[in-house]
């Protein structure tokens, strides 16, 4: 009866979780639903087979709480399902860009359930444990019950369930290192892709500064900011900061910039796709590596927290502008935009050039207000780099 007692509260335990997943996924599905659709590359699947899931959870769930004790093959289910969820909690670490697999649903924004990946895996694996030693003590019972009814002979015994789900569990968690590991490596290939791609497009523009009087690019309308950016003859919409942060090889392509696929923050047959929807010309350029701000207004205009008035300052600038070339940003890449999974807001790292023409991985931040002004009301971005004080006369933080 003792037996039978632990392994009905085990398996009470791990149903209770599965019940609890099924139960906050049902209240805030969006999370599973882009983790589904984001693995199989079908966006509109992920709803349809969230339902499925949160389905299959709690039928699992209830049947481990009111048969797990007495029905093995329960167990065997319940082990199965945390054996795949470990899989795709790996899977979405390995995978760059890819969301939160949203296991908890709504229980996440209250702190539960959440955390890096790894502290997923652990627990799935705490709770394999759980119904390995749960099928354990079935077996024992089922031993001493065929004892009291005098049955006879006995097997060879070789392992017992739980050191075989322990020893599955190891595996599991090897698995994972390793899947760790060469995600790192990928990482950092894409890293070095990355800053070498940021190294040719500062050599571009270096190359069109000589020939036009150390200019930067520069697309728009000097001192009127509410111009209509036009690009190929196509009015874009866009307003002043954020067409010249995105747009800027427009005025490189194609005399100084032959590569326009290593711009594209996807592919270039994408960055084509979008510019048909927008009815752009096919060959516009929308670069992955965002040019600063402030290359788009005179250094006064960042010199105070608020800008002067009227917009005579906002006009294109030169390379003598930049008062420390190996301290001042001048590209982001946006693709490869974050930082350290915990990392306390704003501190972040980016992959960026410098003025020199020299590129690397560098901190980003808002916190500083002796490096950074306040110019989010006109769309710069406010961060250092984007909103340097003082503009190319200043210095980043990090660099």
């Amino acid at each position: 009866m003792e037996l039978l007692r632990i392994s009905r509260v085990l398996c009470v335990i791990v149903g209770g979780v599965f019940v609890a997943a099924a139960l906050s996924k049902a209240w805030e599905p969006d999370r599973l639903a882009d983790s589904i659709g984001f693995l199989t590359g079908i966006p509109e699947s992920g709803r349809a087979l969230a339902v499925a899931v949160v389905m299959g959870e709690a039928v699992l769930g209830l049947s481990l709480v009111f048969f797990g004790a007495t029905d093995r093959r329960v167990v065997w289910c319940g082990v199965a399902a945390l054996t795949g969820l470990s899989v795709v909690v790996v899977r979405l670490a390995t995978l760059p860009g890819a969301p939160r697999c949203g296991c908890f649903g709504v229980l996440e924004n209250l702190g539960l359930g959440g955390g890096p990946w790894w502290a997923s895996l652990v627990r799935n694996v705490g709770l394999i444990a759980m119904l390995g030693l749960a099928l354990d003590r079935s077996e024992r019972r089922s031993a001493f019950a065929g004892r009291e009814h005098g049955a006879s002979g006995s097997a060879a015994r070789a392992f017992t369930l739980t050191e075989v789900l322990v020893s599955i569990a190891a595996i599991c968690v090897l698995v994972s290192l390793l899947a760790f590991g060469l995600r790192g490596t990928r990482e950092r290939a894409k890293d070095q892709e990355s800053l070498s791609g940021l190294r040719q497009a500062m050599a571009a523009i270096g190359a069109y500064s000589g020939d036009y009087r150390e200019a930067w690019p520069y697309l728009q309308t000097p001192g009127d900011f509410h111009a209509k950016i036009v690009v190929g003859g196509v009015s874009t919409g866009w307003s002043y900061f954020a067409a010249g942060r995105t747009l800027w090889p427009n005025v490189l392509y194609p005399g100084y910039l032959d590569a326009p696929a290593l711009l594209a923050v996807r592919s270039l047959e994408s960055m084509q796709a979008q510019n048909e929807a927008d009815r752009w010309n096919n060959d516009t350029i929308r670069s992955r590596f965002d040019m600063t701000e402030v290359a788009f207004a005179r250094p006064e205009w960042f010199s105070d927290d608020d800008p002067p008035r009227g917009f005579g300052l906002l006009k294109g600038t030169r390379v003598s502008d930049v008062a420390s070339p190996a301290r001042k940003g001048v590209l982001v890449d946006s693709a490869r935009f974050g930082g350290p999974a915990g990392a306390a807001a704003p501190a972040m790292f980016v992959n960026a050039s410098r003025a020199d023409g020299s590129a690397a991985v560098v901190a980003r931040t808002n916190a500083d207000p002796l490096t950074v002004v306040p110019r989010w009301r006109f769309g710069v971005v406010w961060l250092s780099i984007s909103s340097t004080r003082h503009g190319w006369r200043g210095v980043d933080f990090g660099m």
